[in-house]
């Protein structure tokens, strides 16, 4: 069973009790602070029918919060449509139910409805960037990699040996196909080019930083990079923490393709 099914049944646990509003099923763009890391998503929520008038600002309120929350959770859902999660892998469904429950947990309120005289009530709810991180992209397991822990400001990939023409969606794989990266999955792609001529050029121009992870790829088939299973779990352990993949801050050295 794919993560999103998984998503789906655990957001039915967790809201169809306190369901109080048919709300739209599109998902409002979420706003992205690349400053401060931060993703802000909208909820609005309405009193349900038949309740006293002293309860409907309450009600209404709580409604727009989980509107909020499950907008998020949807977006996540979407984002997680290439993992795999076996439906009768239990210590991964609880592993996924524990960073949803994280995920809720992190979220706080930043602005709210001033009025209420139409009865309607929205706010708006952030969480930080990296939290979603673990759920959307693989997490880091045990291997024997020895790396060193440091802060990482984003990912440079040096592929200038590779012939071919990079185009979008595209991917990082491992040479046993482990999914490390698809920019399919990313909350947010700039706009300008990730894929540079050379390293200088990358080291100046991209959201990579000042201090990137370097990994070199090793062979290129229908737009996905691929690297050494070594390599793959370097990415995933040393950028597990931080907000690399979700803002892509990765840039490509590709020489003269572009």
């Amino acid at each position: 069973m794919k993560a999103v099914k998984i998503i789906a049944i655990t957001l039915f646990l967790i809201f169809a009790p306190l369901s109080i509003a048919a709300m739209n099923e599109v998902i409002p763009v979420p706003e992205i602070d690349l400053e401060r890391g931060y993703i802000v998503v909208e909820g609005v929520g309405l009193p349900p029918k038949n309740v006293l008038d002293t309860d409907k600002f309450y009600l209404a309120r709580l409604a727009a919060k989980l509107d909020a929350q499950r907008n998020l959770l949807k977006i996540i859902a979407n984002l997680r449509l290439d993992s795999q999660v076996s439906e009768t892998n239990y210590r991964e469904q609880d592993i996924l139910k524990t960073q949803i429950d994280g995920i809720i947990k992190n979220m706080k309120i930043i602005s709210e409805s001033e009025s209420f005289k139409d009865g309607i009530y929205r706010l708006k709810m952030e969480i930080r960037i990296k939290t979603l991180t673990p759920v959307v992209y693989p997490t880091a397991k045990e291997s024997s990699v020895s790396e060193e822990k440091y802060p990482v400001t984003g990912l440079i990939i040096e592929a200038n040996q590779v012939n071919g023409v990079l185009t979008e969606p595209w991917e990082i794989r491992d040479t046993e196909g482990k999914l490390i990266y698809s920019s399919t999955r990313a909350l947010y792609y700039p706009e300008k080019s990730l894929f540079f001529n050379s390293q200088e050029q990358a080291l100046q121009g991209s959201l990579a930083g000042n201090n990137p992870l370097m990994i070199s790829c090793i062979r290129f088939k229908d737009s996905i990079l691929l690297v050494s299973p070594q390599d793959g779990q370097l990415i995933l352990n040393v950028l597990q923490d931080t907000d690399v993949f979700l803002l892509s801050k990765i840039a490509v050295i590709i020489g003269g393709s572009k």
